[in-house]
């Protein structure tokens, strides 16, 4: 199994996730997974870039979303297997969502693990810090309460709360 953190890059406060995943699960499982560990509700477009191993620069998203550039030479993230793309620790790709926003993510895989324990995959082991609020539509409304409303959760909780 393949342990991976995941940085949501440029915000105030240091916002992560560490978790475990199946390497033949798909890019479109990973985009999946980024979504319930960051608690979005998928209303944005996204894609992966990353570099395979001739250093070639990729892009993987869903066919299907017309809105982006279909000039774009991209790979589907529904056949791009986990596996495909990471293949030893430190290799990295990049996740961005929302395309107005460009919410950039690193991805990295820091370790191969053997798939010896005996739970169910994937699954979030740590993280640090909340979110912030897709389209920010909370914070809008409540202002600085909404970042009060979190301020009291551990970082033990929010792992409870993604999985």
């Amino acid at each position: 199994m393949f342990q991976l953190k995941i940085t949501l890059e440029s915000t105030e406060n240091p916002v992560w996730r560490r978790v475990l995943v199946d390497p033949e699960s798909t890019f479109a499982d990973l985009h999946d997974l980024i979504q319930t560990a960051f608690e979005w509700e998928e209303m944005h477009l996204h894609l992966f870039q990353v570099t395979d191993k001739q250093n070639n620069n990729l892009l993987i998203q869903a066919i299907d979303e017309e809105a982006l550039d279909s000039s774009l030479d991209a790979l589907d993230e529904e056949e791009v297997l986990l596996s495909d793309i990471f293949h030893q620790p430190k290799d990295h790709a990049r996740y961005i969502y929302d395309l107005g926003d460009n919410w950039e993510h690193q991805i990295e895989l820091e370790e191969i693990i053997p798939k010896s324990q005996n739970f169910g995959l994937p699954v979030c082991i740590e993280a640090k810090g909340i979110a912030p609020e897709e389209d920010h539509v909370m914070e809008a409304m409540l202002g600085t309460e909404y970042k009060n409303l979190f301020q009291d959760f551990t970082d033990e909780e929010i792992v409870e709360m993604i999985n």
